[in-house]
Order: structure tokens, then sequence, then C-alpha cells
């Protein structure tokens, strides 16, 4: 296993290693209450440069992921597979880059996430990426999919929440 990779650009370690903490921790961090989970997630005002405004820079946002899906890669088996690592960890990272995103958890009665299937292996659940209102790195729009149930999202200014059910 290896935990820290060469990187091209040693700005990126601080964010490398802080992803691969937040990679291992995702199944002690879900156990929190979701609006906890949201007040550790959200970057501190004082240390946010734009205080949540969302970045237009799509490279930028490739480069955050890029960086945070490397950590979770490099600690396997350590930190899980799946959505909820990768989506927590993801969230994290663009989150701490000032990107305006939300982190979405739904829930679909179909054990195969495709509409139509009736098995009875019960509820089925996803979390994913949105940003500008739109799924994030998804091979499908999993809103066809899954019912929203919860999510969270950068605290806009004058609001006092921050995850909204």
């Amino acid at each position: 296993m290896e935990l820290v990779r060469p990187l091209v650009d040693r700005r990126q370690t601080g964010p490398y290693l802080r992803a691969a903490c937040v990679a291992v921790a995702v199944p002690a961090l879900l156990r929190l209450p979701l609006d906890r989970l949201q007040v550790l997630l959200e970057p501190s005002p004082r240390r946010s440069r734009r205080r949540g405004v969302c970045t237009t820079d799509p490279p930028g946002v490739t480069e955050v992921l890029a960086t945070a899906d490397a950590a979770v890669a490099a600690l396997r088996p350590l930190a899980r597979r799946g959505c909820l690592t990768s989506g927590v960890t993801r969230y994290d990272a663009l989150r701490r880059a000032d990107v305006a995103v939300a982190l979405c958890f739904g829930v679909s009665l179909t054990p195969s996430g495709v509409p139509g299937d009736l098995g009875t292996d019960g509820p089925v659940g996803h979390c994913w990426l949105e940003l500008y209102g739109e799924p994030l790195g998804e091979s499908r729009d999993p809103r066809a999919v899954y019912r929203e149930t919860y999510r969270l999202c950068a605290q806009q200014e004058g609001t006092k929440g921050r995850a909204r059910v």
C-alpha cells in the first residue's frame, strides 16, 4: 500500500493527506448526526478564502477530485469502497477548495437501483455530489433512481441552517 504518492504539485500534499484521513474516518464520521457531520466537513469562515463562493474553474474542480480520489485509492483496503467514502471525501476536499457543492443522500426501493426491478432485498441507498444543481462524476443521473432524503450543502449567506432534509 502506497500512502504517499509522488505529487506533481507539492501544494497538493496537505489536501491529499487530509483526504486520506477523511477517507479512513468515514465509517466513524457517518455514525454522527448529519448536522454535526456538516459542521465538521464545512471549512471555518476564517480559513475559507471566499466563504463558500463556487469556483467556476472546471480544471480546478477536476484537480481537487483527482487528489481526493488518489488518496482513497491509495488507502484501500483501509478506506472502504463505495459511494459513502468517495462522496464524503470528495465533498470535504471540494468544500475546503471553496467549491459550493452539495452532498446528497438518497434511497431507492429497488435493490439494483434500476427502475422497475422488483427484487426483495429491500431499500438501497446512494450518495452523490451535485454542482450547479447537476450530479458530479456520476455515470447516470442518480436522481432518476434515488429519492433524495438528505443534503449537506454550503451555508448560504444570511441563513442559519446548513443541512437540508
